[in-house]
């Protein structure tokens, strides 16, 4: 208990000094969670600076990468009571392996059921294929649109491990790039591995997507892959909510 009442009391000094002089020193090095959340909450935008208000903004997509993190996590948790049906994406693109938990997500936070079945299952390749990805979320190293771009291109290997190695040779620039930065080095990488990989489902061998653009495959809603294209990528995050 002591170290929740220490917590605050640094909180609250902090508070009390940032009207005087803006938000602290210190601002970057506070983790995501319930200090930086407890800081942000009072402050006032009005009387900061404009270089505090972009240290701001920053903060704050800290701590919403860290609240979507535990979301996932949360989301993941509720399929733990049930068995997966691994043969459920192959008889239909937009079904879960958690038919069960796709219904009780979907009449909880009111959304429909395919949205309840791509958030749970982006839930379960953040938690299982990709576990350094969901803690850099969680930490707030990254934020929900660089890792939606991982997520698709690493959906685009059908072998998990072989896109945890890939995805782990670019994971500690991630932050620096760009979602088009991350984009190209993680796509190169991914057909250095196999150069099929953006190939549509049964098309020949050396046919390029959409009949010679070079793009992403036209069947993916973007980029995502071999898989099905809901159950096997994280191509979109908003369709059930979150961001």
């Amino acid at each position: 208990m002591w170290r929740v009442d220490l917590l605050y009391k640094r909180v609250f000094d902090m508070i009390e000094h940032m009207n005087d002089r803006g938000l602290p020193e210190e601002l970057e090095a506070i983790a995501p969670g319930p200090e930086l959340f407890s800081l942000l909450a009072a402050v006032d935008r009005r009387s900061l600076s404009e270089t505090d208000r972009v240290r701001l903004a920053r903060a704050r997509n800290r701590l919403a990468s860290h609240v979507q993190g535990e979301l996932v996590a949360d989301l993941y948790a509720v399929t733990w009571g049930e068995a997966p049906d691994e043969e459920a994406p192959g008889r239909h693109p937009d079904a879960s392996r958690y038919p069960w938990a796709e219904v009780e997500v979907a009449f909880a936070l009111t959304w429909t059921r395919t949205s309840a079945a791509l958030r749970l299952e982006q839930a379960r390749q953040l938690l299982e294929d990709l576990p350094r990805v969901w803690k850099a979320l969680r930490a707030g190293e990254l934020d929900v649109p660089k890792v939606l771009v991982i997520c698709e291109l690493a959906s685009w290997l059908e072998d998990s491990a072989t896109a945890r190695a890939v995805v782990d040779r670019v994971l500690d620039r991630a932050a620096g790039l760009t979602t088009g930065q991350l984009r190209a080095r993680l796509r190169r990488l991914v057909l250095a591995v196999d150069p099929d990989a953006a190939r549509p489902p049964g098309a020949t061998a050396g046919a390029t997507p959409g009949g010679g653009g070079g793009g992403d495959p036209p069947h993916t809603a973007g980029g995502g892959g071999r898989r099905p294209a809901a159950p096997g990528q994280c191509a979109r995050w908003g369709g059930g909510g979150g961001v």
